[in-house]
């Protein structure tokens, strides 16, 4: 069974474009950059919903297991990693 995360935050304003133009520059960097046990499946921005407090930027990620969150939290801490960047 897949478990998915979601993970919200807020682009600075006026900022918009040009992360969306990285996102698209670099989706293919930070899919082959997941830990093992993981899939970047994109990023999307929330237009409408009642959870905006969660940033209306949203990355999701597909898990293979729960252990697979160690792996995730590793590379969100190295600079030499895409996804850390």
């Amino acid at each position: 069974m897949d478990f998915i995360s979601e993970d919200g935050y807020e682009v600075k304003f006026g900022m918009e474009e040009e992360y969306q133009q990285w996102v698209i520059d670099h989706a293919a960097e930070l899919r082959k950059a997941m830990p093992q046990g993981m899939e970047y499946i994109g990023t999307y921005v929330m237009t409408w919903g009642n959870e905006l407090d969660k940033g209306s930027w949203r990355d999701l990620f597909r898990l293979d297991s729960y252990a697979a969150l160690d792996g995730l939290a590793a590379a969100s801490k190295d600079a030499e990693n895409p996804f850390g960047r």
